[in-house]
């Protein structure tokens, strides 16, 4: 099974396997005197070509690109991190990242996810209660009390005359956290100070300007979630306000790593499907009785191998395909048909199309005589058109007979009929027409 070019691992590729049409031509080179591949290319001549071969070189040199980026990321950042120790080498998992961690008297630690600051301008204190306008607009005005090392800190509204968004922190010195993470926990029903439930016009508070932080430079710590290491932290300055979030180091890495390497994935292998990048092409080995589908760009998981391929039982038939088109709020949906032949040998005990050549016999003709003879069929009686009674619509090109076309080795032409096959629609572009062979 197979979606545009991109095969489905462990499945069988679709049927016809190499679909040809007007926006492409079908080409043949040989290897060996047993072996050679089927490919396709441009349609277009001169410039045209040439551009669409440097679009489409660029677009899978640029996928390529994005899928090892991240790959090559890892192994710099491995070697760098080879020179380091510990907590610092654990937190240290992206060249974009940081190695600042926190680490705590049980030898616990967490490293730095993020860290965002913000700018403070009229920065002003009272007993207990500080307010200051941030770069983003509007004042912000809090009170806090502490008793021990726990910090409530309350969001100070005077238009509802209120304390809300009450927090409870651990006030933690630069560079000097305690105890264990679970320190910096606090249940949901903690109770605060008894002025919580005051109103702020009930006290009297006179401002005045200051360059000193409310808390001389400790930062405020709070975690919510203990277990997964993740740690909060504030720190206040006339200046600024700096928030610090912590994790743990193995989710770190994870993002750190295994997201862009999942993404890259996905914009590569998109990069890679526009600029046709993995266009396949079939090998056939007559000595091996073998074909390998195979693509330019790819790894094992796009490959596959028919065994036991009966190459005499060489088959070209007129079909027309049928391909469903959903339709959109613009367009209504709708079908098309494609007229043209399948090239079909025998695989074990079934016949398997390996190539649709959509159009008229006359374009495929010298691809038709050059296969032959790359196959090695001498005897070319059993090579007809079959008649059907069921069409689906005629077509000039469809009714073109294939004749003149020179078979190697061989004193005869082969005069095929002009019998049209049809196809059952499918939701993609496959023929569900059986060939019939006569011998003659």
């Amino acid at each position: 099974m197979q979606i545009g070019n991109f095969m489905v691992p462990f499945t069988k590729p679709s049927q016809p396997t190499l679909w040809i049409n007007d926006g492409s031509e079908v080409e043949l080179e040989v290897l060996n005197p047993s072996t050679f591949l089927v490919k396709t290319k441009s349609s277009r001549a001169g410039f045209a070509r040439t551009l669409t071969l440097f679009a489409r070189t660029l677009g899978v040199l640029l996928g390529i690109g994005v899928l090892i980026a991240p790959l090559v990321f890892t192994g710099l950042q491995l070697l760098e991190n080879s020179s380091l120790e510990g907590a610092e080498k654990a937190c240290n998992s992206s060249l974009l990242g940081s190695s600042e961690y926190i680490e705590f008297e049980d030898g616990e630690f967490s490293c730095l996810e993020v860290d965002d600051k913000i700018g403070v301008n009229q920065f002003e204190i009272a007993e207990q209660h500080f307010k200051f306008e941030s770069d983003y607009g509007g004042s912000d005005e809090y009170r806090w009390s502490q008793q021990g090392d726990v910090v409530t800190l309350c969001y100070v509204d005077r238009y509802y005359d209120q304390y809300f968004s009450c927090e409870t922190y651990v006030r933690v010195a630069q560079s000097s956290f305690l105890g264990n993470i679970s320190d910096y926990w606090f249940p949901e029903n903690t109770p605060g100070p008894e002025w919580v439930g005051d109103k702020p016009s009930t006290v009297e508070v006179d401002y005045s300007s200051s360059s000193q932080s409310p808390f001389d430079g400790d930062s405020l710590a709070v975690s919510y979630d203990p277990n997964s290491g993740q740690l909060m932290t504030l720190t206040y300055t006339s200046k600024s306000l700096t928030y610090g979030y912590y994790g743990n180091p193995i989710e770190k890495m994870i993002g750190d790593v295994l997201f862009p390497i999942i993404g890259s994935t996905i914009f590569g292998t998109v990069i890679l499907f526009f600029s046709d990048g993995r266009r396949p092409y079939l090998v056939f080995d007559v000595q091996n009785t073998t074909v390998h589908r195979k693509v330019w760009y790819g790894s094992s998981l796009s490959k596959y191998t028919w065994t036991d391929v009966r190459f005499e039982t060489l088959g070209i038939d007129k079909t027309t395909r049928t391909v469903e088109h959903s339709g959109d709020e613009n367009t209504a949906a709708h079908t098309s048909y494609h007229h043209g032949f399948d090239v079909s040998v025998q695989v074990q005990n079934t016949h398997y199309v390996f190539m649709f050549l959509e159009g008229s016999q006359r374009r495929y003709s010298e691809f038709i005589s050059a296969f032959i003879e790359a196959i090695g069929v001498s005897d070319t009686s059993s090579i007809q058109f079959t008649q059907d009674s069921k069409e689906l619509e005629p077509s000039s090109d469809a009714e073109e007979s294939l004749q003149d076309i020179s078979m190697p080795n061989v004193g005869v032409q082969n005069e095929l009929s002009q019998a049209k096959v049809s196809a059952i629609p499918q939701s993609q572009p496959e023929s569900k027409a059986s060939s019939i062979w006569d011998e003659r």
